[in-house]
This record gives structure tokens, C-alpha cells and sequence, in this order.
């Protein structure tokens, strides 16, 4: 289990316990996956004459297993056990193909004492894509731990890798990650249980991200608030529960057609909930 180390030291009679990744050898647990989100495009080169609007509704049940301690940390093993998908421009037939390969992937990863993603590999084989974007998906929604013991109201902040190469296969160059601000809201002790709940918070990189849009240089520049909340279990070593709301704009320029800074705007709710918790 991820072990619990209470500090020594108090601060205004909070207790601070510093947070390591031990999950308990041959744990399984159940997890939901919903995404709900809707891409909105003004009129113009990518909403058209009169403006575009997609939805997209996802849901995803997975199992982990604890596979154990290995040379370089825990290994886990993440298994998408099956997925349901609405998207109303996307042909059926298109939808059925994409959750096919969904079902049954695989995705092992291990990860370091302080919940650090030291290698992470899908042994399943869909297509090219699909496999980098769900092997993002399948992460655990892991968040690496500072070195200090916490406190309530403490925080620290982390590298966020951005999935834009993985869902803009077109990407040139630009930034991959964002900063992450963990706050910690409160720690719970409860039945033999002790749960951290953490506030979370995403700053977008302000360099623009350079991709090629039908062959023509185009620079992406994202801004918006991205935050939300997760409980993690220590004794467990796993999240009960999360929610992360995304209100994004993305301003895109490609100065060969004189297009500077069209809006897109990205609305998403993501939730992950552990299934079957007593």
C-alpha cells in the first residue's frame, strides 16, 4: 500500500504525512472512465458558413492489477474491458471499428515510489493512433508526489505532459507539457482508510504549438481554465474518485491564408469514479 510516513513535525496542530507509492501486490480495482465534451467552431475556415458544433460522450471500464514490485518500482497492468462512444458526425460503422480496438487494451506501467511514471508500454496492437491517445487515457491518472510531508492548504507543482502529439498527429513542435498545481484540501481517515483529496489545477504552456493543417504551416496557441479535484486512496493506492473540468480556447493562425487567431472553443468534463468501493 502506498505507505503512510506521519511527520514528526506540526504545523497549527495539522498533521503532514509524507505521500510514497506502495500499493498492495495483486490488488484489482474497477474504474469508470466518462468523457463529456463538445468542440464549438465560429463561422469560417474550420465552422464553415454558418458555424460547426461535436459532441462526444465516452465511457470506458477498466480493471487494474498491482502486478507487484519490479527492478525499477510497482508495475501495474490497465485493461480497457469495454467502451460505449457517441459522436453524431462520425458514421456508426466508424465507431464500432474505433471501440473495437479499445476493447481489450492493454496498457502496463510502472511507476517509482513517489508515483512517477518510469515506463509505460501498451502490449495490445490497435491502430497507430488509437494507441498513443489511449495509452494516455490509461495513465491512472497518476500525479506524481513532492518529497515533503503535506499538510492541509499545502501544494506543489508538476510537469503535466499535454497529449498533443498524441491526439495532433501533425505536430511540429512546440510544448509538451503544462504546469499542474496539487493543493491538498484535506486528509480523511476512516475505517482503516486514510484518502487525500487534492484540488487540482492546469496552467496551458504560452508558446504556441507549430502543426501542419493540410500541408500548410499553422501555429496553435491554447489558453482557459482546467481544473477540478481527485481523492486517491493511500492505504489502497488508487484514485476513488475525480473530476476535471476543461473550458479551453484554441486560437489557431495560418498566416498563408491570412487566418490569425480563429476561436475554437473546447468545453470537457472528465470523471473517474473506482467501482464497487465498500
Amino acid at each position: 500500500m502506498l505507505l503512510l510516513i506521519v511527520a514528526g513535525c506540526q504545523r497549527s496542530g495539522e498533521r503532514k504525512i509524507a505521500l510514497r507509492y506502495h500499493p498492495p501486490t495483486g490488488a484489482v480495482y474497477h474504474h469508470t472512465f466518462e468523457l463529456h465534451g463538445r468542440v464549438t467552431a465560429p463561422p469560417g475556415l474550420f465552422g464553415g458558413r454558418t458555424g460547426r458544433s461535436q459532441e462526444t460522450n465516452m465511457r470506458m471500464y477498466s480493471t487494474q492489477t498491482v502486478k507487484g514490485p519490479v527492478a525499477d518500482g510497482v508495475e501495474l497492468e490497465i485493461v480497457a474491458d469495454s467502451a460505449s462512444m457517441t459522436q453524431p458526425t462520425v458514421s456508426a460503422d466508424t465507431l464500432s471499428r474505433y471501440l473495437s480496438e479499445v476493447r481489450g487494451l492493454r496498457n502496463t506501467i510502472v511507476f517509482d515510489d513517489r508515483s512517477q511514471v518510469v515506463r509505460s508500454a501498451l502490449t495490445s496492437d490497435p491502430a497507430p493512433g488509437l494507441a498513443s491517445q489511449l495509452a494516455y487515457t490509461l495513465q491512472a491518472a497518476s500525479f506524481s508526489f513532492p518529497e515533503q510531508p503535506l499538510g492541509r492548504g499545502d501544494s506543489w507543482t508538476i510537469k503535466a505532459v499535454l497529449p498533443f502529439r498524441e491526439f495532433l498527429a501533425n505536430a511540429v513542435s512546440g510544448p509538451d507539457s503544462a504546469e499542474t498545481t496539487l493543493t491538498v484540501r484535506e486528509i480523511r481517515i476512516h475505517g482503516g482508510d486514510t484518502v487525500v483529496v487534492l484540488d487540482v489545477k492546469t496552467a496551458y504552456p504560452t508558446t504556441p504549438l507549430r502543426v501542419l493543417l493540410a500541408g500548410l504551416r499553422a501555429s496553435i496557441k491554447f489558453s482557459g481554465d482546467n481544473g477540478g479535484y481527485q481523492e486517491f486512496s493511500i492505504t489502497r493506492g488508487t484514485v476513488i474518485a475525480a473530476e476535471v473540468h476543461n473550458a479551453t480556447t484554441i486560437l489557431v493562425t495560418v498566416p498563408t491564408l491570412s487566418l490569425r487567431d480563429d476561436a475554437v472553443k473546447a468545453d470537457s468534463r472528465t470523471t473517474i469514479r473506482l467501482v464497487g468501493m465498500p
